[in-house]
Order: structure tokens, then C-alpha cells, then sequence
């Protein structure tokens, strides 16, 4: 899938790393920090998904940005409702590949300058 090959190619990822927060409220930037750290280029590890309850702060949603911008590395966000939505999806036969690429490009188009 195309979602897929993008990590490969252009984050230069083998490996992606997922890190589930089970957090009542939104996760906060210093959980991104720490996510980071688990990301390498040598390893061929450069992106990660959180899946969490509730989602990123403003805070953690910059923080991701600026591991991209300074770093390369990229960290997406995933929330219940977007498993959800996957899985609803997926009885549709939709594919989920489909619903993470848009989660991919809309971080991308958010994308603060």
C-alpha cells in the first residue's frame, strides 16, 4: 500500500515503532520527547505511532512537528475513535491503509510553518 511505501522511501524506515498511552487526558509533549528517543536512522527506524485515548495536546501536536522538521523523524497520532474508524472501515472493506494515509497527509497539511 502506498502508506507504506511512503514511510519507506521517503522516512527511510524498515521498522516502525508503536507506543500505545493509555492516558485519560490528552497526551502532552514531553511523552513525544521521550518517543523520539526510540527513533533512529541508523536502525532504520524513523517514525512512530501513538495510539492514545484522547489524542495530542497543542503542545504534543507541535512537538511532532518539530521532530519532523529538525530531525526527520515522524510521529503520528492515533486516537480510539480512529481504531474505530478503522475497524468500521474495515467490516466496509475499506482498507486501513487508506485511513492512515489520510491521517499522514492531514498532519502534513496542518503543518505549522
Amino acid at each position: 500500500h502506498e502508506f507504506w511505501k511512503i514511510l519507506s522511501r521517503h522516512y527511510n524506515s524498515h521498522f516502525i515503532v508503536f507506543e500505545f498511552k493509555n492516558y485519560n487526558k490528552l497526551i502532552e509533549q514531553n511523552l513525544i520527547y521521550i518517543t523520539e528517543k526510540y527513533l533512529f536512522n541508523a536502525a532504520l527506524r524513523n517514525v512512530a505511532i501513538i495510539i492514545s485515548r484522547k489524542g495530542f495536546s497543542e503542545s504534543a501536536r507541535f512537538a511532532a512537528e518539530g521532530c519532523l522538521k529538525e530531525n526527520g523523524k515522524l510521529i503520528l497520532n492515533l486516537t480510539d475513535s480512529d481504531l474505530i474508524n478503522m475497524l468500521d472501515g474495515k467490516l466496509d472493506y475499506k482498507s486501513p491503509e487508506d485511513y492512515l494515509l489520510s491521517i499522514f497527509e492531514k498532519f502534513l497539511m496542518e503543518f505549522s510553518k
